[in-house]
């Protein structure tokens, strides 16, 4: 009998050893098909994209619907998906005598470009349509986007509106993360520095009570932020960020607490006159050059009728 189990012995040792090794093999393939997915080269790289370089977009959307966020978001994106970062154009063209005349030249002199813009103009939906300009929309301004951002999930999850672009541009699961940690950064600022900043801040500033609107899905939270801690962290980002009116908006790291100052001091959206601690449904502080008093008429004096 002891024999005959010596056999058997063998076989369940080879059992469980063959059993063993393929366990390490499949757990080291699991492991490095997630490490290479997370970096920009490997299998990753080759996702296929909608949309690839040279890039001709253009950005718009009717003010203080998210246009900002997605307008940088676009340039964050280009700046990591193309070959050429310093021949790509990125503006804000503000509105002009003849808009049709100024894009089209931009579209004809420049390869790649992203450009923001508030107001449609007539040249955009045909060169959509051709193909030689990409739309996208902060608001249903332009139906015809190549996509339109929805502002209440942008509310609710800012972050997570980047995701949607992955198919869009191809990015790579490292480049969604490298995304993610820039506009979490932006955002901060953008919302909390600078003459431009949330309605919310601006009132909150300028002493007003805001307990009634610190539950509001769309408050900012700004009094809750390190901002030293993340002007740093902003300006150390792989992504540069550079800012062409630095007077209005952040450029560098200490203007958060020198534009709260400014705004402290009575001041409301770029640089207004701080018009109360309300919201209307106008920006609060919106630029006003002065407050008209009614005056009573003046009843002219006349003869008295005999």
């Amino acid at each position: 009998m002891e024999k005959s189990s010596l056999p058997n012995v063998r076989i369940t040792t080879g059992y469980w050893l063959f059993a063993g090794i393929c366990c390490a093999f499949l757990a080291y393939i699991k492991f490095t098909n997630q490490f290479f997915s997370d970096l920009t080269f490997g299998t990753d790289l080759d996702q296929k994209a909608d949309l690839n370089y040279p890039y001709r977009i253009v950005q718009i959307g009717a003010p203080r619907t998210g246009s900002t966020f997605q307008f940088e978001l676009l340039k964050a994106i280009v700046h990591l998906k193309s070959p050429k970062v310093n021949d790509i154009l990125t503006t804000h063209v503000v509105k002009t005598g003849d808009m049709n005349e100024v894009l089209t030249d931009i579209f004809r002199k420049t390869k790649s470009f992203v450009i923001k813009l508030h107001i449609e103009t007539e040249i955009l939906k045909e060169l959509q349509s051709q193909g030689d300009v990409f739309v996208f929309a902060s608001s249903d301004i332009v139906p015809y986007a190549s996509y339109i951002q929805d502002r209440e999930n942008l509310v609710a999850c800012s972050m997570c509106e980047i995701e949607n672009y992955q198919p869009v541009f191809g990015l790579t699961t490292h480049e969604v993360q490298i995304l993610k940690e820039y506009m979490s950064l932006f955002e901060k600022i953008r919302q909390c520095c600078g003459m431009q900043m949330s309605k919310y801040e601006i009132m909150r500033l300028n002493g007003c009570d805001m307990k009634k609107h610190v539950i509001k899905p769309d408050y900012p939270m700004c009094e809750q932020y390190d901002f030293t801690d993340i002007e740093l962290k902003f300006q150390a980002n792989p992504i540069p960020y550079n800012e062409k009116n630095p007077e209005l908006l952040w450029s560098k790291p200490g203007d958060c607490a020198r534009f709260n100052s400014e705004i402290s001091s009575g001041k409301g959206f770029n640089g207004g006159i701080f018009d109360g601690c309300y919201i209307n449904g106008k920006f609060a502080g919106k630029p006003v050059a002065e407050k008209r008093v009614a005056r009573k008429p003046v009843k002219k004096k006349g003869k008295k009728q005999s």
